[in-house]
This record gives structure tokens, sequence and C-alpha cells, in this order.
């Protein structure tokens, strides 16, 4: 008996597809090589390598046709610990689980790095291509405490020079804990693996190496800048907390911790470019231009030039500066806001006309020949000071906002405006003052053209309130705040030209890879599923979106890429997707592709591996 791996139904024998909902139905086959049971999911047997099948046509729920292969089958298979990087190879499959750094390099060199017991193993799948670089004894260590975001992820510190011949590795046997923060790094030629390697240093906190990977520029935990040849190192200056370099590790350019930013190249004294530094904020490639913050103001210093150019003073976030010299960056200031301001006193006149009332005396029996006549008179008191009673309670309420006017003029509350500026290089103009910024604020900044997607409060449509539908300055500074941070629309910025998104529930924004279009989800349901657009850019401006797929799935907490790649082909997205299971179907330029995918996924020469 078969049963549809997706949806369960039973199926006849024989079956290829369900008949349900078009899943394809794999046989179990054995492997030609080694005879072990295996499936026609699989391209590959899981125990030898050996290859099983061709590629395997899908079924998709639309009836369309695409390659797909499955080419490893339970991660518990893998070998021990976590992948740490890929070359080339096949085993770039598990990327978006595992791999923590691609080294491509510029050699034709087929290989990978991968954890087993402890250990980095260095594997070009020649016979005899795989050796150990160097033990990290940590097999005791959890991949929670392992793979901390404190310095202490082993990739980051493990890099290939680009004609593939050298790697520099960590090795952290001997790190004291809570003591060290840095580590020892070695270097090894790949085509001798039976060499020694050498060692660069220890407590080593960042390095950079050349193409050659022939010199190694890096900063130890106490702040030593040193330049290493693979034979003897030399001291370039201490106190450094950050290190850039340029013209293949030539020149180098770093700030200390006093805030001093210096230029060194070889063979030249070190030049001080400027003085207490409050943070570095962009460097040109050739470290020709530089971008900083210093007493709150953003400057640029060139080479070449006399002088330095303060852009602006005051800046609270330098948002994104492009190698064109273009910048957009936002101002903070604190306004005080008078309630008085959101207020209308429609009862003025009427409570200024208003005095307090008198009460009616009570008639004396004395006064009255009759009892008649003082039944009348006391009959008369009594409407007479009902009369009285009403006028005095709008009396009352009339003193009431006489306080709460008092209140009100002596009331004021802060509020954080957010102006955003474009800086075309030579002078600023303001996008908006009126810029949302707070913690759901959509806010993102294309990466290689001056482009910027933005939300603002529509603060024009803040309507006041009316004194007689209001009781305390309290209430007033809740309704004010409640109008001037409700509404808020989306926007573009083109350089300085603007236009706006008409959809009023935009959750994400995404910039497509050459930036010509702009992806976002909206009419977002509570399951985190909503309508995918796409906007074209042209001449500096968006133009009228178009539905791709509705249920795509937009979880608001997933920062990169919420499932969406910006790479436009191919277009990968995920619809009904299941956050408990944190699993959901696979979509592809359109087409679903397969059910049951974690969330992560990775591109590689335009195929999808998940």
């Amino acid at each position: 008996m078969l049963i549809c791996p997706k949806c369960h139904k039973e199926q006849e024998d024989g079956a290829k597809f369900c008949d349900a909902c078009g899943a394809q139905i794999f046989e179990t086959v054995f492997c030609p090589n080694c005879g072990e049971k295996t499936s026609t999911e699989f391209a590959f047997c899981e125990q030898c390598g050996a290859s099983i099948q061709e590629d395997v046509t899908v079924k998709t729920a639309s009836e369309e046709h695409v390659s797909k292969k499955k080419i490893i089958g339970e991660v518990g298979k893998l070998p021990k610990k976590l992948l740490v990087g890929v070359g080339i190879a096949v085993v770039v499959v598990l990327a978006a689980v595992f791999i923590r750094k691609l080294f491509t390099g510029e050699s034709s060199r087929n290989y990978c790095l991968y954890l087993k017991d402890g250990a980095i193993v260095y594997d070009d799948f020649s016979e005899n291509g795989a050796f150990e670089l160097t033990s990290l004894g940590i097999d005791n260590v959890s991949n929670s405490e392992f793979e901390r975001d404190d310095g202490w992820w082993i990739s980051p510190y493990i890099e290939f020079s680009e004609n593939g011949k050298y790697v520099f590795y960590p090795d952290i046997v001997d790190r004291p804990d809570d003591e060290v923060d840095g580590v020892t790094i070695y270097c090894r030629n790949i085509n001798k693996p039976n060499e020694e390697p050498v060692k660069i240093d220890s407590e080593v906190m960042h390095y950079e190496i050349n193409n050659d990977g022939t010199q190694v520029i890096y900063i130890k935990e106490d702040g030593g800048l040193y330049s290493h040849d693979l034979e003897n190192k030399e001291k370039i200056a201490s106190e450094v907390k950050e290190v850039y370099t340029a013209n293949d590790c030539k020149k180098i350019g770093f700030l200390k911790s006093n805030g001093g930013y210096y230029v060194y190249s070889d063979g030249n004294e070190i030049e001080k470019i400027a003085s207490d530094i409050e943070m570095i904020l962009h460097v040109s490639e050739d470290l020709s231009v530089l971008y900083y913050r210093k007493e709150g103001g953003l400057y640029r210093w060139a080479e070449g030039e006399e002088d330095v150019t303060k852009i602006s003073s005051d800046v609270a976030v330098v948002d994104k500066i492009y190698d064109s010299g273009e910048i957009y960056y936002t101002k903070e200031e604190t306004a005080e806001v008078k309630l008085t301001d959101y207020v209308v006193d429609d009862m003025a006149d009427a409570d200024a006309a208003m005095n307090e009332p008198e009460s009616p005396d009570y008639p004396s029996g004395w006064d009255y020949d009759t009892e008649e006549a003082y039944n009348a008179a006391v009959e008369q008191y009594e409407t007479a000071y009902n009369a009285y009673e009403t006028a005095y309670a709008a009396y009352t309420a009339k003193t009431e906002r006489d306080a709460l006017r008092e209140t009100l003029q002596e009331s004021t509350f802060e509020k954080s405006v957010y102006t955003l500026y474009y800086y075309d290089g030579e002078e600023s103009v303001v996008i908006t003052d009126a810029l949302k910024k707070e913690d759901d604020y959509l806010f993102l900044a294309a990466q290689n053209s001056p482009a910027i997607v933005y939300q603002e409060y529509n603060q024009a449509e803040v309507t006041k309130v009316k004194l007689s539908e209001i009781s305390s300055g309290d209430e007033v500074e809740e309704l004010v705040r409640a109008a001037l941070y409700a509404s808020a629309a989306t926007y573009l910025a083109v350089g300085e030209q603007i236009s706006v998104l008409e959809q009023t529930d935009i959750q994400k924004v995404i910039f497509s890879a050459d930036e010509k279009s702009l992806y976002f989800v909206d009419d977002v349901s509570d399951e985190d599923h909503g309508n995918l657009y796409k906007a074209a850019i042209t001449d500096k401006a968006v133009q009228e979106p178009e539905l791709v797929d509705s249920g795509v799935y937009c979880d608001r907490s997933y920062v990169w890429g919420w499932g969406l790649n910006v790479v436009e082909n191919p277009l990968v997205y995920f619809k009904n997707y299941d956050s408990e299971k944190s699993r959901g179907d696979l979509w592809i330029n359109g087409k679903e592709i397969d059910y049951d995918v974690a969330l992560s996924f990775t591109i590689k020469d335009g195929s999808v591996y998940y």
C-alpha cells in the first residue's frame, strides 16, 4: 500500500503521483553499488554516495514540471557537529542550515571544510584529499555554546587565499575561558598538508590577508596592530580597535582607542588623518575617503583635499552612505507640544456668560394669611429650586472646565521629531520632517544606489478634540499622542525624488538584486500570510505594483528576506507556512516546488538548495 507523503491519502500500487494533491510517490530501490535499500527520492545513495538515478521530474500542484533532486537524506547522517564552510561542492545543499561561511576564491579547486569529532577537516574530494587541519577540542561543547554571537563562531576566523594555496584557521584548545577573547591563528599550505603549520599569533581578535596569502594584518586583544609575512611579524601601532586594508594589504587605515585615525602604507610614515572620532561610518575600498562622526557631527575626509568637509551637525543616525558620496541621514529633535494646540474650546462663550446661580429662599408660613397661599408658595419654591439645581450643575461643570483650561494652558509633553535628509555630495535637503521611527517602523535603504523606503506620519489629519468631550489633561495627551502617531504612509525616495506606495498595510519591503524593483507584502493576516507585490522603479519613481502571488508567508519578526530572496531569478518564497512545525510549501518563480520545507534555503548558480 502506498501513502502520499504530503496529504497522506492512500494510493494505488504503482502510482507515480498522488491523485489528490499531485505530490510525487517514490519507490523503494536498491543501490546498484552497495546494495543498500533506498528510495527513488534520492539522487545518491546515502551509504556509499553512488548515483541512484538521473534528475527526477516532479509534478507540481499547478501541473507544471520542474527538476528536483534530493541530495542527501536525514541530517543525522552527516558528520558530527556542524558544517563550517563549503566550496564548490555538492555539500552546499545544507548551506542554509549549517554553513557559516562560503569559501569561493578564484581557484578552480573543489573543496569543503567541516567539523568532525572536534576537528576542522579539509577535503578536496581526491583519493587522499581529506586531512585534519587542527583539533579544536570542542567535543564537550554544545552547539548553543559553540555558536555564541560573542566572537566565538569558528567560521569568521577561517580564510583562504584567493589562489586557494593557503588556509588560515583558529585553534582554541588552550583558550582560557572568560580570560582571553582572541584566538590563536595558524596558516597551512594546502598543497603540503604534511608540513608544520605556521603560527601567526595568539589572542588575535581580527585579521585580514592579502590575495596570495603571504601577508597578514591583525589586531590582538591588547590593541596591538601587526603585520606578518609568514616568517616574521612587525608591530605597526598600539591601542588599535579597528583596521581597514586596501591595495592588497599594502595600505592600512586604523582607528585607535583615543579616537585618532591613521593611514599607513609600506615604506611610508604613519599619517594622522583625524582626531576625536566617535565612530567610523564608511571607508572607501581604496581608503581614500573616510566618513566619521565627531561631537555629533558628520564629517568627510578625502585624500588630496586640503580641508575636512563637515556635512551636518547633530546627526542622530547615518542611515546609508554610498560610494558616490550621496548619504541618507536622520536628525532627532525633541519638540514641546502644547495641549491647548489640540483642543477646541467649544464652551468658551457660554461659560464666559455664565454666573453662579442664587438659591431660592424657602417660604415661611408667617408670611402667608392662608394655607392655600402658603402651599402655592411652596410649590413655586420647589419649581425654582429644581431650576437652581440644574443651573448649579451647569455652573459646577463650568468651574471644572475652568480648572481644566488652567491645566491645559500649563501642560505640555515632549515628542521626538525625526527628520530624514538626503545629501547629494554638496548639500542636504529634507526628505520628510515627520519620519516614523518607532519599534515597528518600515525603513530600508538600497545597498548600491541612493534609494530608501520609509514611512511618515500623516500629521495633517490630526483633528482637535472638543473641550466639552474631555475631562482631564491626561486624556487630552493620550488622544493627541494617538492622533500624532496613528497614521503612516509608505514612500520611496530615489535621491531626493519622492513617490508614494498606495498600499496601506505594507509589512515588509525588499529591493531586487538590481535595485530596479521593490517587493513587498500587503494585507497580512494574523497567520502572517499576505499578498506579494512587485513594483518597478523607473525614472526615479515607483510604478503601480503588480500582484505576484497571494497567501505568501511574511513573518513580521523574520528580518533577512522574510523567506523572499532578493535575487529575482529565481524568486523564492513560502506559502501555507506552519509556525509550530517551522515548515511550509516552497514556491519558486510562481510554481510550487515542494512541501514541508524549512524556511532556510540558499541559492548557488541559479539552483535552490533547501
